[in-house]
């Protein structure tokens, strides 16, 4: 998928073309693979937040199985001891 915000698109500058891919694996791994462009010096965090149901449909529990991201590089911030 992919998405143009033209300069000035809710008063952040630049021209930003972000295009994003899923993918599943072969060993069932879902991976999700951000891109993105400016011409124009502006900011931007990518993230998803789409929440899976490992139980079944029928069931309302939400567990937290795992979270794992490999990355060149991250910044994380303390705002009132919540990591940011």
């Amino acid at each position: 998928m992919s998405y143009t915000s033209v300069d000035g698109e809710e008063n952040y500058p630049g021209n930003l073309e972000v295009k994003v891919t899923y993918e599943v694996t072969d060993q069932s791994e879902l991976v999700i693979d951000y891109v993105a462009t400016t011409d124009k010096a502006t900011i931007i965090n990518l993230t998803n937040h789409a929440y899976f149901n490992l139980e079944g449909h029928v069931s309302l529990k939400l567990f937290i199985v795992g979270l794992c991201w490999e990355s060149v590089r991250f910044f994380c911030y303390k705002i009132q001891n919540i990591l940011v």
